[in-house]
């Protein structure tokens, strides 16, 4: 159902949909919220919301939908916080591949439930308000292929943790640098890095 111009709200009757395992509306013109019954979808595998115009908080109920391997909300104007409180957080999808969430105005730190998805291989943050510290954990993630945190206001202080895996991109765009970059960058061969 992409990308076929539908505009207002989500419809509340797809929350019904019990045995919905594939979801994908992105690139429509899609307005207000994503409400906390998206949490009753306990079968969905992929998500798929990108490109809208969907707003406000992403809700905590997301992290009840743990048979997800695809979400992607990235292009739209969420905001506040990405949900990271007990029990429904954004660490409870552990089935999870890919987890997309740029070009939003998701503000705070990187949630540190993010380094519970032992199958995470691509993580889009970029172009958010997000603060603080870049975790070296993300750099300890083995199944990590993908880390795009640019665009943000994050602080990338001294990281010298070298990673047991090699990535495939990494973007660290417009992040507050300071100190040495570390030597294993230059050492990653398939690598792209913006900076």
């Amino acid at each position: 159902m992409s990308r076929n111009y539908f505009n207002g709200s989500i419809p509340p009757e797809l929350f019904n949909l019990r045995f919905l395992q594939f979801l994908d509306l992105s690139e429509n013109l899609l307005q207000g919220g994503l409400s906390g019954e998206i949490g009753k979808l306990g079968n969905l595998k992929t998500l798929m919301l990108d490109h809208n115009f969907l707003d406000g908080n992403l809700p905590v109920q997301i992290g009840n939908v743990t048979k997800l391997r695809q979400f992607s909300v990235s292009q739209n104007k969420f905001s506040g916080p990405i949900p990271d409180s007990i029990p429904s957080k954004i660490g409870s999808l552990s089935n999870i591949f890919t987890l997309a969430l740029s070009k939003n105005s998701f503000t705070g730190l990187i949630p540190p439930s993010i380094r519970n998805l032992s199958r995470l291989e691509t993580l889009q943050l970029e172009d958010n308000m997000l603060s603080g510290d870049i975790p070296s954990w993300l750099f300890d993630m083995e199944s990590m292929k993908n880390l795009y945190l640019g665009g943000n206001l994050l602080n990338w202080n001294n990281l010298k943790l070298v990673p047991n895996y090699m990535f495939s991109h990494l973007s660290l765009r417009s992040c507050l640098i300071s100190g040495n970059i570390p030597e294993w960058i230059s050492t990653q061969k398939n690598l792209d890095i913006w900076t």
